[in-house]
């Protein structure tokens, strides 16, 4: 199977990992909606933090309306249990704890209703055990709180019950129970009824026997002992057994009816919570597939990537066959080609451009995608840049003899990207000289908008656009019918254009009417009052010739043969300049033992020692640690280009090799002076 063939695979994968995602979002949201029960997930690299709709409902907020952060939590926070729950989180990541529970009042700021809350957090630590992320659930419990706080007001009264109040404890819908000595003395009818029992059938029976095993009742009563003992009231969660043999999970809270004779007897109130455990357990399980189809999410991303730096490579390998030998044809006066060669000539160097066009869109587009484009914003004369690109383009315009003008320049600048912008303006003007009729007209033009935005417009003589492919017109690979195939383009520009021109703050689109023309514009941020920038001076094209007057040698490392042949022929144009060729990183560092050449020009995807890894040995020898080294490599990929930088490298240069800046980059580093050598 070839990499071509994993792409409709890897594609499906995050499809299909995209539609689990949203049902098993849906499902937690509606069953986090039904248990009163929200979840917060905290990304401590990032700091994002994210909350669950149920959670917004219970601070009484408005997802669309607020940014969640740790900060602006706290400040939902009752002021009197601030402190209190900030050193409960603080406390679990400073000592290294798995997480922390703790109950508090959060405040709706729009009504000032106060709500109570219970809190669980558990933390997830990589392998050096810090902490990365928390996730957690908040449960409103505010009428449980008042009906437990109604409880600690009646338990110094129990003993000297009315008959009013056992009334109304008979009636209670939680569990109440009065025990001594470990034996139930009194239980409502809700008590009763939690543990499967008939009314009274509860009464007389050892405590021992509410529970699942000794070992649970022994953990559960060592520590409400322990609380109760202490004059505090004791709550806990807990599994117990109902007169069926059936497990249900129990909400319990206990106290002592006279703190200072806790053995005169404790009064406990349940409540059945197994709906709310089931909720949190597939809140777990929700949390777990949302983290699995997360990850596979990402994982067929980094595919993605990967394939399309692996392509960019493979594509760019054979493009730097067919463009640099291309070239040399052409600048080869002392072998001139006939007309009819140079035709075919210009056919190869015209398809070549195109298909490389073709890559660099795909493999910008995918960098957008994937968040990975690189912006540099700075003011820009628009004008400035709109007469570059129609200089650019004035030889597609003469081919077809259509009149390209620019109109005078307004008083303002743009917000852009230097490279982009030119990028998305060489092809809205492009695409008007290529449709439009030949002898036609387009015209560049410029108009200040409301809002502090600047409108760049080209608009052409052409046949207009239908209407019915208006809809389509910026989608990937969709072109009209009418000039699919008759007019070359590789359905990618328009959308290119619209995400470059939308990354840098900008808006674009289209007016047509059918026989009548039609206008692109691109709206853009101006630049307000900030002090113009210097242009930079536009480098002249260097000359294929190395002034010298000694022999410089230049090591060629490369294992694709019409790679090696390409630059042995370039290099061979150079005047004083020998080239050293070898098909291996280890073959070179052998030839390097006897031989100390002026540069090293090393292929990056070398078979077995890799370009980095030779670039290592290099610089941690004496004898060659001082020679220039050059990265030529296939990938055109920005994480690569700037790993090459990192690495060390003195430059870098992308297959398919441009003649103008691999003569520059050889003029510059061949003219350093040479350890031990008198110049």
């Amino acid at each position: 199977m070839t990499n071509n063939d994993t792409q409709p695979a890897e594609t499906a994968v995050a499809d299909s990992s995209c539609q689990a995602l949203l049902a098993v979002e849906a499902r937690l949201n509606k069953t986090q909606e039904l248990a009163h029960l929200g979840s917060w997930e905290l990304n401590h690299q990032t700091g994002e933090l994210i909350w669950s709709n149920e959670v917004y409902r219970i601070f009484g907020l408005i997802p669309q309306e607020f940014t969640p952060t740790y900060d602006a939590f706290l400040d939902y926070v009752h002021a009197d249990d601030r402190d209190l729950v900030n050193s409960a989180y603080s406390t679990s990541v400073q000592e290294g704890k798995e997480g922390y529970e703790i109950e508090h009042r959060v405040v709706r700021k729009q009504n000032g209703d106060i709500r109570y809350v219970y809190e669980k957090c558990e933390h997830t630590r990589d392998a050096s055990g810090k902490i990365i992320h928390s996730f957690g659930m908040l449960q409103d419990i505010t009428e449980r709180k008042l009906v437990n706080d109604s409880l600690e007001q009646r338990t110094l009264q129990v003993e000297l019950l009315t008959s009013e109040q056992q009334f109304i404890l008979s009636t209670m819908p939680i569990g109440a129970a009065f025990l001594k000595e470990r034996k139930i003395q009194v239980a409502n009818a809700a008590f009763d009824k939690i543990l499967g029992y008939e009314i009274g059938g509860t009464l007389g029976m050892s405590s021992v026997g509410l529970y699942p095993d000794s070992e649970t009742y022994l953990r559960v009563g060592k520590a409400a002992y322990q609380e109760i003992a202490a004059g505090r009231t004791h709550t806990v969660e807990t599994t117990m057994k109902r007169k069926d043999g059936a497990l249900i999970w129990c909400s319990m809270v206990g106290r002592a009816v006279n703190a200072a004779t806790p053995e005169n007897g404790t009064i406990w109130m349940i409540q059945d919570i197994t709906e709310r455990k089931r909720a949190e357990q597939l809140l777990i399980e929700s949390n777990r597939r949302f983290r699995e189809a997360r990850e596979q999410a990402e994982s067929a991303n980094r595919a993605k990537s990967e394939f399309l730096s692996r392509m960019s490579h493979e594509l760019r390998t054979p493009m730097n066959a067919i463009i640099g030998f291309a070239q040399l044809l052409e600048d080869d006066r002392n072998n001139p080609l006939s007309d009819d060669q140079q035709d075919s000539l210009h056919e190869i160097s015209k398809a070549g451009s195109h298909l490389l066009e073709l890559i660099n869109e795909i493999l910008d587009l995918a960098r957008i995608e994937n968040g990975r484009l690189s912006l540099s914003l700075e003011p820009l004369e628009p004008a400035d840049i709109c007469f570059e690109c129609v200089s650019l383009l004035r030889h597609l315009a003469a081919e077809r003899g259509i009149t390209v003008t620019v109109a005078p320049a307004v008083s303002g600048r743009v917000v852009a990207d230097r490279t982009r912008l030119r990028q998305v303006l060489i092809n809205l003007i492009s695409n008007a000289i290529k449709y439009d009729p030949e002898g036609g007209t387009v015209a560049v033009g410029f108009e200040l908008l409301p809002e502090k935005m600047l409108r760049i417009s080209v608009r052409d003589s052409g046949p207009g656009i239908d209407p019915e492919f208006l809809p389509r017109m910026f989608l990937p690979f969709e072109r009209a019918a009418s000039v699919d195939g008759l007019i070359e383009g590789t359905g990618i520009g328009l959308v290119l254009a619209k995400r470059l021109t939308e990354a840098m703050g900008g808006a674009i689109g289209v007016e047509t009417t059918l026989g009548n023309g039609s206008l692109f514009w691109v709206d853009l941020p101006q630049a307000g009052q900030m002090e113009a920038f210097e242009a930079g001076q536009v480098a002249a094209a260097v000359p294929l010739h190395v002034p010298s007057v000694r022999e410089r040698q230049v090591l060629y490392i490369e294992d694709n043969p019409a790679n090696m042949r390409l630059v042995k022929k370039i290099i061979s144009g150079l005047e004083g300049v020998r080239l050293l060729g070898a098909e291996s990183a280890e073959a070179g560092l052998e030839l390097l033992c006897s031989t100390v050449p002026h540069l090293i020009l090393m292929d990056i995807n070398l078979p077995g020692m890799d370009g980095f890894e030779a670039l290592e040995r290099l610089r941690g020898n004496l004898q060659t640690r001082d020679i220039p080294v050059v990265a030529v490599t296939a990938s055109a990929m920005s994480d690569q280009v700037k790993r090459i930088r990192a690495a060390g490298f003195d430059d870098c240069l992308t297959k398919p090799i441009n003649l103008q800046r691999f003569a520059a980059v050889v003029n510059t580093l061949l003219e350093r002076p040479v350890p031990g050598e008198n110049r």
